[in-house]
């Protein structure tokens, strides 16, 4: 019996730490109204490949490196009026916290990784921007609350 509660116990310990994990980088909020969404990135692709959000929301994206250790990764965004923003490079088991403000007008805007070759490798998306109100919600996404000021392209530090 003893032996059994032992058993127990480190795969508690090692359920809740990645329940904490993932919460943590799935809901790191800038301010009120932004949208938060994790983006997965590994040996060339990303998932999703197209993120739908409404014009004009504030956007806290974390990319999550689940590849090599030694082959860097980043997401760069090509948004309105040749407005650019980018991530760091990071390595697989690394993340970074993104955000920046998704364009007024609507239409599809192009995301990609700059490292090399990479997105001729195929490592490149869209990012949908529909009018405020009518986006479907994309994968891992969450809505948390009102639009604020302080969320346009500022780098989010986790907690």
């Amino acid at each position: 019996m003893l032996r059994r509660r032992l058993l127990v116990s480190p795969l508690a310990v090692t359920a809740i730490v990645a329940v904490t994990l993932l919460l943590r980088s799935v809901t790191v909020p800038i301010g009120q109204g932004t949208v938060v969404l994790t983006v997965k990135t590994g040996e060339w692709f990303y998932e999703p490949k197209e993120i739908s959000v409404n014009s004009s929301s504030p956007v806290s994206l974390t990319l999550e490196h689940v590849g090599s250790v030694t082959i860097p990764h980043d997401i760069v965004f090509e948004l309105a009026d040749g407005k650019k923003s980018a991530s760091k490079r990071i390595m697989g088991g690394q993340t970074d916290v993104l955000g920046f403000t998704a364009p007024a007008q609507a239409g599809e805007y192009v995301f990609y990784c700059s490292v090399g070759n990479h997105r001729s490798r195929g490592m490149e998306g869209k990012l949908i921007v529909a009018e405020s109100g009518s986006a479907e919600p994309s994968p891992m996404m969450t809505d948390v609350g009102t639009p604020t000021p302080e969320a346009t392209a500022t780098r989010v530090p986790l907690p």
